[in-house]
């Protein structure tokens, strides 16, 4: 859990000494108008505070996990 500007936000995957927030997104929960605006409120939030932020999406993962770890790990790498 995460506070920011006076909101609590928790983080699908966070790590807090890169200050790397990583968001897993699904189109059954963030397929909506509402979560799209959500989400960018969110990442706003977080990269105002000084986070950086990436979204990773359900069939990337399934479809390309060893390329989203690397990606991942090149994120932790230059943090």
């Amino acid at each position: 859990m995460l506070q920011v500007q006076g909101k609590s936000l928790e983080a699908d995957l966070l790590w807090k000494e890169q200050r790397l927030v990583i968001e897993t997104d699904g189109e059954e929960t963030h397929g909506t108008r509402v979560a799209f605006q959500r989400d960018r409120w969110r990442d706003q939030l977080l990269v105002s505070a000084g986070y950086r932020t990436a979204r990773v999406t359900w069939n990337q993962m399934e479809e390309e996990s060893a390329a989203v770890i690397a990606r991942i790990k090149r994120m932790l790498d230059v943090a």
